[in-house]
């Protein structure tokens, strides 16, 4: 989990490709009223490390922004998604 301002996010790195850890990370991002999603490259200041709270700058939600190749959102009273996918 990591911060900016009041804003929360869940954030998944390439190791923890796991299904289970994706399954957790999902079920705790899913109790927000809304849930959106997006897979994109991990900025060359790495937003997730070891620590427990990450506070993530502008800079490096920008530049996650930028890479950005598909945004998720939840639909249908939370039963299912709807995916945007980049090419």
């Amino acid at each position: 989990m990591a911060t900016h301002g009041p804003e929360v996010y869940h954030i998944l790195i390439s190791s923890d490709r796991r299904k289970e850890k994706i399954e957790d990370t999902l079920r705790e991002a899913e109790s927000l009223p809304v849930f959106v999603g997006a897979v994109g490259r991990q900025p060359p200041d790495r937003i997730a490390d070891d620590s427990e709270h990450v506070t993530l700058s502008l800079g490096q939600l920008k530049s996650f922004a930028k890479s950005a190749h598909c945004l998720f959102v939840g639909a249908y009273d939370g039963e299912g998604y709807l995916v945007w996918k980049d090419g």
